[in-house]
C-alpha cells in the first residue's frame, strides 16, 4: 500500500480508505487528518526536487499567509495546467476544504475542515491524495494551494503535483486562480502587471518580516488630550487676562495723551490688541494738556489779601502779610 493512501485499522490490519469509505460515510466518520507530504525531499511527477522544511513551517506562522484554507478537489481540477482543470469549468467541483499542520522531521498533514455534499457522495471513488505545493526556484515549498483526491497517484509512495507559479496564477478573470492572484497583488501592494517572480519575491519577503505589533487597546491620543485639556484651559484663561490688562493699559495711555476713546467695553473686547492700538493711534488729541493756571497764581502772587485770608491768619496767630504776602 502506498504511504499516502488514506487508511484505517481493522482487526490489526491496515486497509485502504477506498475500501472502508462506504462504511465510514454511512457511520458519519470521515477522516480529519491525512498526511500529504513527507518532511525533506519529495519527488514530483517530473522528477523535480520538492523540499518540505523550515521555510514552509515559518511561512504558515506568518499573519499574511494566504493558504490557511484551500480546496480539496478531484484529480487537481482546480489547478491550472492539469488535464482535469482543462476538462472542467467554473464553478469547479470540490470535495471539501482543508488546512494544514506541519510536523518537523515528519511531514505535512491536511486537516479537513469541512466536506461538501459532493465530497461525501464521491470520496469513496478515490484512494489517494495529492498535494499541490507552491515552490520557490530552489524547490522549497512555500505554500500549499490545494489537495486532490486521486484514483492513482503519480509517484509511488507519495502522490502530488508540483505546479509552477506561472501555471497557478493564470491570466483570466473567470476563475478562482485570478482572484487569488489579484488578492496577492493587493495584499502585497504590487502593480497589477507584476510578474510571477515579483509576486513570489514579495510574498517570501512578507512572510519573513516580523509581525506588526498589536494595536493598543487604550486610546493613547484621548488620554493625552484629556490630560492636557485642563492645562490648555488655564493657559487660555491666562492669555485672556493678559490681553484684557494690555487693552486697559492702551486706554489709560490714550487718556493721558488727551485722547477720548469712545468705544464701549463690548467693542473693546471684540477688537484684538493690535487693532485697538491702531484705533487709538489714529485718534486726535481732544483734551488740552497745556498749563491753564493764571499767571499771577503760577507766579505765587496775589494782588490783595482778602478778609477771609486775613481772618484765617490772625486766628492762627500769624501776620497776614507774612502768610499771604508776595511770593507766598
Amino acid at each position: 500500500m502506498k504511504s499516502n493512501h488514506w487508511a484505517t485499522q481493522k482487526n490489526g490490519c491496515v486497509i485502504t480508505l477506498a475500501a472502508a469509505m462506504p462504511s465510514l460515510i454511512e457511520a458519519g466518520k470521515l477522516p480529519k487528518r491525512v498526511k500529504v507530504l513527507n518532511w525533506g525531499e519529495n519527488l514530483n511527477a517530473r522528477g523535480a526536487k520538492v523540499v518540505v522544511g523550515d521555510m514552509l513551517l515559518s511561512n504558515m506562522k506568518s499573519p499574511v499567509y494566504p493558504f490557511n484554507q484551500v480546496p480539496l478537489d478531484f484529480e487537481h481540477n482546480t489547478t491550472p495546467g492539469t488535464t482535469a482543470y482543462a476538462d472542467s469549468k467554473e464553478p469547479r467541483d470540490v470535495a471539501g476544504y482543508v488546512g494544514f499542520e506541519v510536523v518537523p522531521k515528519d511531514g505535512v498533514y491536511m486537516l479537513i475542515h469541512s466536506w461538501t455534499p459532493l465530497g461525501l457522495d464521491k470520496a469513496h471513488n478515490y484512494a489517494d491524495v495529492s498535494a499541490t505545493p507552491l515552490c520557490d526556484k530552489q524547490g522549497n515549498v512555500v505554500g500549499i494551494t490545494s489537495v486532490a483526491l486521486c484514483r492513482v497517484g503519480a509517484v509511488p509512495g507519495m502522490e502530488f503535483v508540483d505546479v509552477p507559479l506561472s501555471a497557478l496564477l493564470v491570466s483570466t478573470n473567470q476563475n478562482k486562480e485570478q482572484l487569488m492572484r489579484d488578492k496577492l497583488i493587493a495584499m502585497l501592494k504590487l502593480a497589477p502587471e507584476a510578474t510571477d517572480e515579483q509576486i513570489m519575491e514579495a510574498l517570501e519577503a512578507a512572510m519573513k518580516a516580523p509581525a506588526a505589533p498589536a494595536p493598543l487597546s487604550v486610546d493613547v491620543a484621548k488620554l493625552v488630550n484629556d490630560a492636557v485639556a485642563p492645562l490648555n484651559a488655564s493657559i487660555e484663561g491666562f492669555r485672556t487676562e493678559m490681553t484684557k490688562r494690555d487693552k486697559e493699559q492702551v486706554i489709560l495711555s490714550a487718556r493721558i495723551e488727551g485722547k477720548v476713546v469712545a468705544l464701549n467695553a463690548e467693542a473693546i473686547g471684540q477688537l484684538s490688541l493690535d487693532a485697538l492700538k491702531q484705533h487709538v493711534a489714529a485718534l486726535p488729541v481732544t483734551v488740552p494738556l497745556s498749563a491753564q493756571t493764571p499767571a499771577h497764581v503760577a507766579e505765587g502772587a496775589i494782588g490783595t489779601i482778602t478778609e477771609e485770608q486775613r481772618a484765617i491768619a490772625l486766628a492762627c496767630g500769624q501776620d497776614p502779610e507774612k502768610v499771604y504776602g508776595k511770593g507766598k
